[in-house]
């Protein structure tokens, strides 16, 4: 596992969102790519396939949670504006967790750090360094909790198949829209033949769920 000062200097302004560039980073991606169940979805789907993208997020925040979780320094509303002094091991340090931090976000949204930056997002780095772990909830806590608020809605209407599995557009895992063959397909199974669709809708919902094992937290 990276150590803290590893992402001191950390480039985090690529063009693209790739995920596996993200697990690379943090030396997990060997780990993400070889799962079982990771390997399943992507034989199922392809590697570019929104929940296959949201699989490996998951998976790839559940284990920066010791990093996420550990301690760091307190929020210093001076050292976003002051110059920077990379010869001193605390502005280095308050640097290297800054880096961490985005990562997280980037991880979590599934957005570019100058996406992020440009919309202003919240929470960003500065109120997430200033959340505080208790003996119930971690800073990883907050971070899952925004993974889950930015993938909810694309997870629900793919349960609900209502999205084209062949679909590899919207790869950070949520704008991909419904397209006509499966709106069309679910109206059929909601009449007419209620006993086969409901058997088909029953098998198909225990095949995805055996699938999508980072859904919790755990």
């Amino acid at each position: 596992m990276k150590k803290m000062m590893d992402f001191f200097g950390l480039n985090l302004n690529q063009q693209q969102f790739d995920i596996n560039y993200y697990a690379e980073v943090l030396g997990f991606k060997k780990i993400i790519i070889k799962d079982p169940k990771i390997k399943t979805l992507v034989k199922t789907y392809n590697a570019k396939h929104p929940i296959v993208i949201i699989t490996k997020r998951q998976a790839l925040l559940k284990h920066m949670r010791p990093l996420l979780n550990d301690k760091i320094l307190a929020y210093d509303q001076y050292w976003y504006t002051k110059e920077n002094n990379t010869s001193s091991d605390h502005d280095r340090l308050y640097g290297a967790q800054e880096k961490l931090l985005q990562l997280g976000l980037i991880v979590a949204t599934g957005k570019l750090l100058r996406h992020l930056t440009m919309s202003d997002y919240k929470p960003d780095a500065p109120a997430l360094r200033r959340a505080v772990n208790t003996s119930s909830k971690g800073r990883f806590d907050a971070f899952w909790e925004i993974l889950n608020n930015e993938t909810r809605d694309y997870i629900m209407r793919y349960k609900r198949r209502e999205i084209n599995p062949g679909n590899s557009d919207a790869a950070k895992g949520g704008s991909a829209k419904p397209s006509k063959n499966a709106a069309k397909t679910n109206k059929q199974n909601s009449g007419g033949k209620k006993n086969s669709g409901k058997k088909a809708k029953t098998q198909n919902k225990a095949s995805v769920m055996s699938k999508l094992m980072f859904w919790k937290k755990g």
